[in-house]
């Protein structure tokens, strides 16, 4: 990367050499107990974990600017076990309210999706917050027809016999359309659970890593 700038405050730096360790690109050079050089600036992916790991605040890297880097406050990360449990409860929840969704929540939701780990630590994903009572149901309605069409053609009298013995797992899902079919034509939107917004995951066309990346943030973003 080209005209990098990185370099290290001696009074400040430590000595510990993990600058040096977590480097992918061999940017740094020198022993555990000296203070590292910055010899190869331009090889640089901008990963950052070179300020991240430095416990003494030394490395002044020009992508990474005082403040850019979030400051961990140790006293409020879970232990293991507590992150253990955390994980172990989480529950799908489609029996949602009416009530809106406090603003306060809704963005918590989206910085935790934000800082989700990213192949080449490019943050492409994009998360789009749908809330318009119109669109949702444009959305509910394109769903349910699309369902409904594919239905058309797998369990008509013709197909119900090959689509029974050779798709059963999808046959098997008839009773559940139809109860959908059902709330969708009384007003409900049953695809959606009746939710008050919709969150969609997207990456740029051609990103090799995009789905992958979507589901990291979208873990993130559940869990939150």
């Amino acid at each position: 990367m080209k005209n990098m700038e990185i370099s290290i405050d001696a009074a400040l730096c430590r000595r510990c050499g993990h600058c040096v360790t977590v480097c992918p690109s061999e940017v740094f050079t020198g022993a555990k107990t000296e203070i590292p050089q910055a010899a190869n600036p331009e090889a640089c992916i901008a990963c950052g974990h070179c300020v991240d790991v430095c416990a003494g605040n030394a490395i002044r890297h020009k992508r990474f600017p005082a403040g850019r880097i979030h400051d961990i406050r140790q006293a409020l990360l879970p232990r293991p076990e507590s992150l253990l449990e955390l994980i172990r409860s989480r529950r799908s929840n489609r029996t949602l309210t009416g009530r809106p969704i406090p603003e306060a929540a809704l963005k918590d939701i989206l910085e935790a999706a934000r800082y989700a780990p990213t192949a080449e630590n490019s943050r492409r994903v994009k998360v789009t917050v749908i809330a318009s009572p119109d669109a949702l149901q444009a959305i509910e309605d394109a769903t349910m027809k699309c369902f409904l069409s594919l239905a058309g053609v797998l369990m008509n009298s013709v197909t119900r016999p090959l689509t029974k013995a050779l798709l059963p797992d999808l046959y098997a899902e008839a009773p559940g359309l139809e109860r959908l079919k059902r709330r969708w034509l009384a007003g409900e939107r049953p695809c959606m659970c009746n939710a008050k917004a919709l969150l969609v995951f997207s990456a740029p066309r051609g990103y090799d890593f995009g789905w992958q990346d979507c589901n990291l943030s979208y873990q993130n973003a559940s869990l939150m």
